[in-house]
């Protein structure tokens, strides 16, 4: 169910991260022209990692971590994600 959202997701957060981002000169004349680039680049990288990192992560998750302590180390791998993404991104 998740590999059905998952692109999706993927390419909403990079979209949020070009909003984020100071834009070039190059970007306020076509926005879309300078992105596309950039998300082919990393785009399946990121896809095959996400796979790979929160399959084994929930694996573990569910399997070793107590219950009490689950969501925070979602947390923890999440925020470690979104770095990741952001400098493959960049």
């Amino acid at each position: 169910f998740g590999f059905l959202f998952l692109p999706a997701l993927i390419h909403a957060f990079y979209r949020q991260l070009d909003r984020a981002l100071p834009k070039d000169s190059d970007q306020q004349a076509d926005p879309w022209r300078s992105r596309t680039p950039k998300v082919k680049d990393s785009f399946l990288d990121v896809l095959k990692m996400n796979v790979k990192i929160w399959s084994l992560f929930q694996f573990i998750n569910i399997n070793y971590v107590p219950q009490k302590y689950e969501c925070c180390s979602c947390a923890a791998c999440l925020l470690l994600w979104n770095i990741y993404v952001a400098i493959k991104r960049r």
